[in-house]
């Protein structure tokens, strides 16, 4: 099917206000839709079926899903041409800036006592869309970064929401498992090599450690490689590979999506203190950002799941852009500010046509 049919297909199933998602793996040129056929929101805690599941931060071991036997299933090629690469800057709101640093420098505080290592605080901003061109959006979006996973999600009682992560949660093929620690932030500067403090060092640490501790008992072999610098569109991260093969009975896709999240990357350590501090005092409820979603296929034992990093939720002619970063000992909250401001750079790029 060529991409403008795919297009105006989802958006005529979307006016409908039937459940859709349409999705991208990293580095393919393919995009694949499921259009659910009532507006059921049909869950899952075994993730046994084939299909595409959406889970929010604070999962409690149950996910929405969209099954793939029992929707239309689209697919076409991805048309690079039609980006518009237009970038908008938007005005600091003071009081949410205050708000925010005042969050954070009550973490350092927090962090100071040893009661916790790391906290990752996020907050969300609300951009006006006067007017939303389904076929810009996903043509902004499915062209936005290459290297991510890219998709759009809508049903009824979840609303529009779209993303472009650099984050795998983890893959499974059988046996066979892998996965990353991503963490620590830095502009994307061409032709320049980034340099990484301490600081972000050891922050990408706390991750990578968390993981593979969590990951012991379920798996036989385990393995990682050294952290390296991971481009993500306009900014750059530390990223640690992490592989190994499964142990059998146990590590079934919910125990291991369970151990795995909310990784360090996204709520901190120790996690559920971390977790507590957010939920009690983030200010608002983060709903599915930092949450997972992808492909699963438990029967198979195949999964291709990805921490909801990079997002936006469109509701009525308001986008929100969730970003966050991770604080540990050291930081300082007007540098943790400025790299949310920097996050914020690829869900603007994607709606600043329609801006």
């Amino acid at each position: 099917m060529i991409l403008p049919q795919f297009i105006l297909s989802v958006e005529k199933h979307w006016q409908k206000n039937l459940p859709f998602v349409l999705f991208s793996q990293p580095n393919d040129n393919r995009v694949t839709a499921y259009l659910q056929q009532d507006a059921v929101a049909y869950s899952t805690k075994d993730f046994s079926e084939e299909s595409f599941v959406f889970a929010p931060f604070d999962y409690k071991e149950e996910a929405l899903c969209i099954l793939k036997d029992t929707a239309t299933v689209l697919e076409s090629n991805i048309a690079v041409q039609f980006t518009t690469q237009k970038t908008i800057t938007l005005n600091s709101d003071p009081v949410e800036e205050q708000r925010y640093k005042d969050f954070i420098q009550n973490i350092i505080d927090s962090i100071s006592t040893k009661s916790v290592v790391k906290v990752v605080a996020s907050r969300r901003k609300a951009v006006s869309i006067p007017n939303i061109n389904f076929e810009l959006l996903v043509n902004e979006l499915l062209n936005t970064n290459l290297s991510a996973f890219r998709y759009i999600w809508y049903h009824p009682n979840t609303g529009l929401w779209c993303g472009a992560t650099p984050e795998v949660l983890f893959s499974c093929d059988g046996i066979s498992f892998s996965t990353m620690a991503l963490a620590a932030t830095q502009k994307n500067i061409e032709n320049k090599t980034p340099v990484w403090s301490y600081k972000e060092q050891f922050e990408q640490q706390l991750v990578t450690d968390s993981i593979v501790t969590n990951l012991q008992r379920l798996t036989s072999v385990l393995k990682t490689s050294r952290p390296k610098s991971h481009v993500a569109g306009s900014l750059v991260h530390l990223k640690t590979d992490i592989q190994g093969v499964l142990k059998n009975g146990r590590s079934t896709i919910p125990n291991i999506a369970s151990v795995l999240h909310p990784t360090p990357a996204v709520c901190g350590s120790p996690t559920k203190l971390a977790k507590s501090i957010l939920l009690k005092n983030e200010g608002y409820d983060r709903e599915y950002y930092t949450g997972f979603l992808g492909t699963v296929n438990g029967k198979k034992k195949l999964a291709s799941l990805f921490v909801n990093l990079r997002c936006m939720k469109i509701q009525d002619t308001t986008a929100y852009i969730y970003v966050g970063g991770g604080i540990i000992q050291g930081s300082e909250p007007e540098a943790e500010w400025e790299e949310t401001e920097n996050k914020m750079a690829t869900m603007l790029s994607v709606i600043a046509p329609m801006v």
